[in-house]
């Protein structure tokens, strides 16, 4: 479900500023500031007054957004649940991201058997880093022709 109206009251009204924008993923609410630089300060206060509303939210501040969630969701939760489905059990995760708000993901990939990857300069706990969105694109372009070549054949025997 949605974040609760309390919580979303102080969210929209910062919305309301140009170039701000709220998105509402499920549980979970962003202020993205991106357009908007000045603005980031009123939408961390905004996220602070939201948080205040609810008990168990917390204020996860990332590049350019804030997130205000429930403290028990994160993307690396989110993720562990998605590989019990049936669409992915049993297949290796790769968690890509750039900021503060995929750490979670990228370690319950590599927590999983899969791989982390931070794109960009900052700290990070994943596995491997590539320097900018140029070289993920590479990357993956790799990744996908590695996989339409499908597996190296099978040594010839004797």
């Amino acid at each position: 479900p949605p974040p609760p109206e309390a919580v979303l009251r102080p969210l929209r009204e910062a919305a309301r500023r140009p170039g701000v924008r709220l998105e509402i993923k499920g549980p979970v609410a962003a202020l993205h500031y991106r357009a908007a630089p000045s603005a980031g300060a009123a939408c961390l206060a905004a996220a602070e007054a939201a948080r205040a509303a609810v008990p168990d939210l917390v204020v996860q501040p990332g590049k350019m957004v804030v997130e205000v969630k429930p403290a028990a969701a994160s993307k690396g939760r989110a993720l562990a649940r998605m590989m019990r489905m049936a669409p992915f059990a049993g297949r290796r995760p790769v968690a890509i991201g750039d900021d503060a708000t995929d750490e979670d993901a990228m370690a319950a990939a590599m927590a999983l058997g899969g791989i982390g990857v931070k794109v960009g300069e900052g700290p990070s706990r994943a596995g491997f880093r590539l320097a900018d969105p140029a070289r993920l694109r590479a990357w993956l372009a790799a990744q996908l022709a590695a996989l339409r070549a499908g597996p190296p054949p099978a040594p010839a025997g004797d």
